[in-house]
């Protein structure tokens, strides 16, 4: 009987040691709640990044960005993604174009940093938990266009 117990002790000393690692899962999605196509497209060093621009059609939600990380933590955003490039243009239907900047807008085709509207500010995005455990968290962050957007870009 001793072997038993032998065993039995190691047994729960070797599961009781085991660990709960803490998990992050976040994604970004860009919202189009007009009824134009609208196009994304990150600048570097003065040159369009052709493999970061995002299309987003009408009334559509589109994931644009997701991670899943160790450590309960509930960021990177799009908007960290954009913080490498210059300055992010927004095209309204191929027609109408905004420029998003880092810094202070200096036309009114310019939208400055602090502007409620800049997709580049993750102050602008809506933040939502989707569900968080005592080891796990899982979150999204929502951009919106909306027709206004289109109608000051025009």
């Amino acid at each position: 009987m001793k072997p038993v117990k032998t065993i039995l002790i190691i047994a729960m000393l070797a599961f009781s040691s085991c660990v709960i690692e803490d998990a992050g899962s976040t994604r970004s999605f860009l919202i189009n709640k007009s009824a134009h196509v609208i196009k994304v497209v990150p600048y570097l060093n003065g040159s369009e990044q052709v493999d970061a621009i995002k299309l987003v059609n009408p009334e559509e939600k589109l994931l644009v960005f997701q991670m899943h990380q160790r450590g309960k933590i509930i960021k990177p955003s799009y908007a960290d993604i954009l913080k490498p490039y210059d300055y992010v243009k927004v095209i309204y239907d191929n027609q109408f174009t905004v420029v998003h900047l880092k810094t202070v807008a200096q036309n009114p085709k310019e939208l400055s940093f602090e502007n409620n509207r800049n997709i580049m500010n993750i102050k602008n995005y809506e933040f939502i938990i989707d569900k968080e455990t005592k080891h796990t968290i899982l979150n999204h962050y929502n951009f919106t266009f909306t027709e206004q957007d289109y109608l000051n870009a025009q």
